[in-house]
């Protein structure tokens, strides 16, 4: 059930993107949701799988520094 939620957050939150002007940047995105399973050992449904395909990471990626002021 959670990653169903996470599921339709992360498509929810694509669709809401779609809206907005100008580039959009996630931390966290559809493809995530499959880690997730995978790493708790749980199947992966078909419709998530097919989510990840559609909405999948684009090639290019910005890595930053880890914000000091929230590791503590």
């Amino acid at each position: 059930a959670f990653a169903e939620l996470m599921l339709n957050w992360e498509l929810r939150s694509y669709e809401l993107a779609r809206r907005a002007r100008g580039p959009v940047f996630f931390d966290r995105g559809v493809p995530d949701v499959l880690g997730y399973l995978r790493l708790t050992g749980l199947a992966v449904p078909a419709h998530a799988e097919a989510a990840a395909r559609r909405f999948g990471y684009h090639p290019r990626v910005f890595v930053a520094p880890p914000g000091r002021g929230i590791y503590t």
